[in-house]
């Protein structure tokens, strides 16, 4: 399972283009998943672009687990994989819920790698990096997720 993250805490001041209201979080998802993301991830946003949490916690799925997300907070593209094993550890086997690895920016693609040819979901998007393996800045979400594919 391949995860788009249409935008996470991130601002507009970081990435002009980045999905925040509901038609270009609609129009971002149906781009993604057409490129062939599987999953989507978003951050409600408030009218100024502020994670808006309140709309999450109101929600009557809040008690519900569908996935571990297993996010690596190290952004050190050389650190990253020793953390993200680490955590893997930390987790163990036998989860009732699928585990999702994913890192950010340095570490996003290294962990991503890992994660393929471990087994667990993962995911890809502006929430996560800003640039495709290469360093090329990307052009939207899709580019990301076709990116990500290519790895697989």
């Amino acid at each position: 399972m391949l995860q788009v993250c249409l935008n996470g805490s991130r601002r507009r001041e970081q990435y002009p283009g980045l999905p925040v209201g509901p038609v270009e979080l609609t129009a971002a998802a149906r781009a993604a998943v057409e490129a062939g993301a599987e999953d989507i991830h978003l951050h409600p946003k408030d009218r100024k672009g502020t994670d808006a949490a309140t709309r999450f916690r109101s929600s009557l799925f809040t008690g519900r687990v569908v996935r571990v997300l297993a996010e690596v907070t190290d952004h050190g593209p050389r650190t990253a994989l020793a953390t993200a094993e680490g955590l893997l550890r930390d987790l163990g086997d036998g989860l009732a819920a699928p585990v999702l690895l994913h890192g950010s920016d340095g570490g996003a693609w290294p962990v991503l790698r890992m994660a393929v040819g471990l087994g667990p979901d993962v995911r890809i998007g502006l929430e996560d990096v800003l640039h495709t393996p290469d360093g090329t800045p990307a052009a939207d979400n899709a580019t990301l997720v076709r990116a990500a594919l290519a790895l697989r």
